[in-house]
C-alpha cells in the first residue's frame, strides 16, 4: 500500500520577520502578529494569500490600521493588501511563533 500525499510550496516565516516587514511596508511601528492573533508560544498559523478585492468592512479595518487605530484579526486583510500591491506573491504562508 502506498501513502498518498500532495506536495506543495509553503512560504514559512517567523512572526517577528512578518512584524518587521508589515511595519516597514506601511511605515508603522504598532503591528504585532502575536497580539493580533493572540498567539501561543510554539504555534503556527496558516494563510492562503491571493489577489482579490477587499470588501468594504475589511477595507475600513485596513484603513483604521493604517491610521494607527487598534484593530484585531487584521493579518489576513494585510496579506491580501500586500499581495494586491505586488509586495508579496500569492500562495500558502505559514507563520511560526516561538519566543
Amino acid at each position: 500500500m502506498e501513502l498518498k500525499f500532495t506536495t506543495k510550496t509553503i512560504n514559512t516565516l517567523n512572526y517577528y520577520d512578518l512584524n518587521n516587514f508589515i511595519n516597514n511596508y506601511y511605515n508603522l511601528k504598532h503591528y504585532d502578529f502575536v497580539s493580533d492573533y493572540v498567539c501561543d508560544n510554539s504555534s503556527s498559523y496558516s494563510f492562503t494569500v491571493r489577489k482579490e478585492t477587499i470588501n468594504n468592512f475589511d477595507l475600513r479595518k485596513l484603513n483604521d490600521f493604517k491610521n494607527l487605530e487598534y484593530v484585531t484579526y487584521i493579518t489576513d486583510i494585510i496579506l491580501t493588501d500586500l499581495c494586491n500591491n505586488d509586495a508579496i506573491p500569492s500562495g500558502e504562508y505559514l507563520v511560526n511563533v516561538w519566543w
